[in-house]
């Protein structure tokens, strides 16, 4: 049943990171040894890894496998077949916990995440290091249960599912939609002994507009602002009631929290999220700037500041005792954006009223002169509706690289010497740096950390590089190349040249929203999580 299969072993130092397989009749558990610069073992998450490797499985076929990101040193063996009615003990801090949805246009993530004390931070680092840094949290949090289901609506759907151990449990391939994907995750859950524990649900909201500017409990008067808040140009508010709507529908009972991206922009002073536009067109359409990911920046600067109060060098002016921080964090991928942080609070964005403003990216033009519409339609005798149109579906680096948006594919396109992917590949260097830069004024002119996230896709270490070459003299850091194609998973997240005194550390974080949601819950609701003490006889005469 347990069968050593052989180790792999890398340099002087070991690091063993946990893999998964699922085949046909068993899981390969496999364990790669790999070489670590640094003292701390646990960094890392599935966010930051993307260590691809490749397994045999029982039936002798070879697939890809991602490192789930579980950093452990052990054994490798195969284990047989996981029983669908067999689930691992709930451990200690599992009997209160929070059901997170997380639901876009075609795909969903719900995860169930539970509570534990200082004693066990190494069941989740990140979640640590985030609850940390803020004093109004003193609980920390670890996801015991995980769902993704991805390309809903189409013949291609995929739902996979893990238990806190992360071994995959079940994976459906096939048409489904976002209702069959609830229905197949209740339905394992019911086999669990997590269902009854779940208290509370808390729900990702893109949008919250000028209504929310923190978390709110769900009613219909709250699915009713949400639902009128949804711009035309939003599309992620319309999936998110889908998502309220299908929960509460299976859970009438338990109650319910929407957390809202926006709100974390909120804080942003009147000089930055102001339009010069007429004061009637600003207050009777609610036209601002909103930003976007408020959650993932909250996460990640969270994570930040804890880093840099534990490390032994910190940047020049930062302390460990330091109350005062400033970040800059830069989303990658397909969505860029650039962010910058004072003090825990959102000061500036590059994401606008919609996402289109900003950073030109695969399918968004970004920032644009409002002239070239009109001259567009004048000159071409077109309505300005359909150059609108025209411009959202097909602008961005697509129209630059020939139709190509992917800003990894487009990198590979120009590494094989493809002008068009070239020429996109700098647009999008370019406008990234340029961002990051002007939120340097947003930070008082000197930040202590310039923070990718995003930094699980293939080659974001060459965008870093090439945003780091226009911007090093400005920042006076220089990258460390070997950390940065690491992703900095060996050196607590920092990929700045090591033992060199600068005002600006260089890092790599993941974002993970739904550690935010689960402590906002608990925050919110916090006596849904205290124990109960009450006698039998009360609990008869007034719970039933």
């Amino acid at each position: 049943k347990n069968r050593e299969i052989g180790k792999s072993r890398s340099r002087q130092k070991k690091f063993f990171i946990e893999s998964i397989l699922k085949s046909r009749r068993a899981k390969v558990m496999v364990y790669l040894d790999r070489s670590i610069d640094g003292d701390d073992p646990t960094w890392g998450s599935p966010a930051t890894c993307g260590s691809t490797i490749r397994a045999d499985s029982i039936d002798n076929s070879s697939q890809p496998i991602v490192c789930c990101g579980l950093f452990q040193r052990g054994e490798i063996y195969v284990e047989d077949e996981y029983e669908d009615n067999i689930w691992p003990e709930p451990q200690s801090g599992d009997d209160k916990t929070v059901l997170t949805v997380e639901t876009g246009e075609t795909s969903l993530k719900i995860s169930i995440t539970s509570f534990y004390d200082e004693n066990k931070k190494e069941d989740n680092i990140l979640s640590y290091l985030f609850t940390s840094s803020r004093k109004d949290n003193p609980f920390f949090s670890r996801p015991v249960f995980e769902a993704n289901a991805l390309n809903l609506g189409s013949k291609n759907s995929i739902l996979d599912i893990y238990h806190h151990a992360n071994v995959p449990y079940q994976v459906e391939k096939g048409a489904m939609d976002h209702e069959d994907a609830i229905e197949e995750i209740i339905e394992v859950l019911q086999a669990s002994k997590l269902l009854k524990t779940i208290v509370v649900v808390g729900h990702r909201v893109a949008h919250g507009g000028n209504r929310f500017s923190s978390p709110a409990i769900i009613n219909d008067t709250v699915v009713d602002d949400i639902k009128r808040i949804s711009h035309p140009g939003r599309k992620e508010n319309p999936a998110n009631i889908l998502g309220i709507r299908l929960v509460t529908k299976k859970f009438p009972n338990l109650p319910a929290l929407a957390v809202f991206d926006t709100s974390y922009h909120s804080t942003m002073p009147p000089k930055a999220f102001t339009y010069a536009l007429p004061e009637s067109f600003r207050n009777d359409l609610q036209i601002r700037k909103y930003g976007s990911s408020g959650m993932a920046l909250d996460f990640i600067t969270g994570v930040a500041k804890s880093v840099l109060q534990n490390k032994m060098r910190q940047p020049t002016g930062f302390t460990k005792n330091s109350v005062g921080t400033s970040f800059i964090v830069v989303r990658l991928g397909n969505e860029p954006s650039a962010t910058a942080v004072v003090n825990g609070k959102s000061a500036d964005t590059s994401v606008g009223f919609l996402s289109n403003e900003g950073v030109s990216s695969g399918t968004a033009i970004g920032s644009i002169d409002p002239a070239i519409i009109s001259y567009i339609a004048k000159s071409k005798k077109i309505p300005m509706e359909e150059v609108l149109q025209t411009i959202e579906q097909q602008s961005g680096l697509r129209a630059i690289s020939g139709g190509e948006a992917d800003i990894d594919i487009l990198i590979k396109n120009a590494n094989g010497g493809d002008e068009n992917a070239a020429l996109a590949v700098d647009i999008y260097v370019y406008n990234i740096s340029k961002h990051v830069a002007s939120m340097l004024v947003a930070c008082g002119g000197a930040t202590h950390g310039l923070i990718f996230t995003e930094g699980s896709r293939e080659n974001n270490h060459e965008i870093r590089e090439k945003v780091m070459e226009y911007l090093s003299p400005a920042l006076r850091v220089n990258l460390c190349r070997r950390r940065n194609k690491q992703a900095g998973r060996n050196s607590q997240g920092i990929i700045s040249v090591k033992g060199k005194a600068t005002n600006t550390l260089l890092m790599v974080i993941p974002a993970d929203d739904k550690i935010v949601i689960s402590l906002e819950c608990k925050k919110k609701l916090p006596h849904l999580f205290m124990e109960e003490r009450r006698g039998p006889l009360f609990r008869s005469i007034f719970m039933g």
